[in-house]
């Protein structure tokens, strides 16, 4: 279905579009395979162009191998995006598109990446004014492994761009990997997150490999998976192997939960809450269940012991829930979160934010320092938004898990971004919520 007179949009993008590949068809001999990002970065103008004022903050994701193999011709190539390219579909952030999206919808998301313009690069000058000159890394503690992309709900906020339709997932060998390396001396948690990693379908093998070997298992659940037909048993799987679980709840206010994550996710959410409380999940003497708070908008988390207290006694007082603690973290300009800034005009003034409210007390306990992180295609990353972002641990390090020796990870510079900034700002923010004592 198409929406907003993005037909419109279509028409002149294809009328461009052909313009394009007539000028490009008789300039092709000017050009070799390998400079075909260079088509790909006009393509990229075209597609703002006819996208404004909407879409100004989109690009096309440029791919060097996107006509498959590199011996493929330039033709065959072009030939290939222009079969992509008509398949621009509008993406707004209206509420309630969250929760149950289309498949149009979805769609958008996979084929079109949200890319940002220019890098901010104020971290690496705010580090160097404070005397450090690098990040460095200590010995590994945690493996944080993303299992894949798949995620029954589509939320704002999320850096992953996860939704039903993904189709990115951990093979069954890297799981095995992943599970050997738990055995290593001085690991003592895995962190497993997504998308829903529990739809991945070696999730409890991979549970079941770590369990005798770590101290501590996360599973960073958004609460509706537990309800989702398919996933009856799952509430109870966790409990009987002792996993540790992190959930989403971003307010304990309906309204605020629905905005970021999609019409009807709170009442869900207390539900399956509600569920593993039965379970014996958030008492005192039981099972660990923490929340995670993301601020709704283009806000920093505010102090998370003031806000855990409020959160205990609203959900308790209005449902009977109880949990443990509350981890409040800023949400990083990373994907759908920046996409919302950007279209919103908000993106700059969220960077100076952060900027703003840098705080080098919150340095030492940055959770890149600890860990390594995993992507869903086993190569190597130092935090969860460095890996979505693509970036790499530091050069002459190992690039797969298949080749990961955690020694070597021991004093490894860390890799920075402009994104980092969100882990440093205010009370700071980590996988496990503010880096400050309070």
């Amino acid at each position: 279905m198409v929406r907003d007179g993005s037909g419109d949009r279509h028409a002149r993008f294809s009328a461009r579009h052909r313009d394009f590949c007539e000028k490009s068809r008789l300039a092709s001999q000017r050009f070799e395979v390998g400079n075909f990002a260079h088509i790909a970065h006009r393509l990229s103008s075209l597609l703002q162009k006819c996208a404004e004022p909407r879409n100004a903050g989109f690009s096309f994701e440029s791919r060097q191998r996107i006509g498959g193999e590199s011996g493929d011709s330039l033709r065959l190539r072009k030939r290939r995006m222009r079969a992509k390219a008509p398949c621009l579909v509008p993406m707004t952030f209206s509420t309630g598109c969250y929760g149950r999206p289309d498949r149009e919808y979805e769609q958008a998301v996979t084929r079109f990446s949200i890319l940002p313009s220019e890098p901010h690069d104020e971290f690496g000058a705010l580090l160097a004014r404070c005397g450090f000159c690098d990040l460095r890394a200590e010995q590994v503690s945690t493996i944080q492994v993303n299992v894949g992309r798949m995620c029954n709900q589509v939320c704002r906020h999320c850096h992953i761009d996860a939704g039903p339709h993904r189709t990115e997932m951990m093979s069954a060998d890297d799981i095995e990997r992943v599970a050997a390396l738990t055995r290593a001396p001085g690991i003592d948690t895995l962190d497993i997150t997504g998308g829903a990693p529990e739809m991945n379908p070696y999730f409890r093998q991979l549970v079941t490999r770590a369990r005798p070997y770590c101290r501590t298992i996360i599973d960073r659940c958004n609460l509706t998976i537990l309800l989702e037909p398919g996933y009856e048993d799952l509430g109870e799987f966790l409990a009987a192997h002792q996993i540790e679980i992190v959930a989403s709840l971003p307010c304990y206010e309906a309204d605020n939960v629905d905005t970021q994550r999609g019409n009807g996710v709170f009442d869900r959410s207390i539900e399956a809450l509600k569920l593993l409380n039965s379970l014996g999940y958030g008492r005192p003497d039981g099972l660990v269940l923490n929340l995670i708070y993301n601020p709704v908008g283009a806000g920093l988390a505010p102090q998370q012991k003031a806000l855990e207290a409020q959160y205990k006694k609203v959900l308790f007082e209005r449902f009977g829930i109880s949990f443990n603690g509350l981890f409040a973290m800023n949400n990083v300009p990373v994907n759908r979160f920046e996409t919302y800034l950007r279209q919103s005009g908000q993106l700059d003034a969220y960077m100076e934010k952060l900027a703003g409210s840098y705080d080098p007390d919150n340095l030492p306990g940055l959770m890149c320092r600890r860990q390594v992180s995993i992507r869903w295609d086993g190569t190597l990353h130092d935090c969860d938004f460095n890996l979505i972002k693509g970036i790499p641990l530091s050069a002459d390090l190992p690039v797969h898990v298949r080749d990961l020796d955690l020694d070597s990870l021991a004093n490894r510079l860390v890799s920075l971004g402009s994104h980092c900034l969100a882990c440093t700002a205010g009370h700071g923010s980590s996988c496990t919520g503010s880096l400050q004592a309070e």
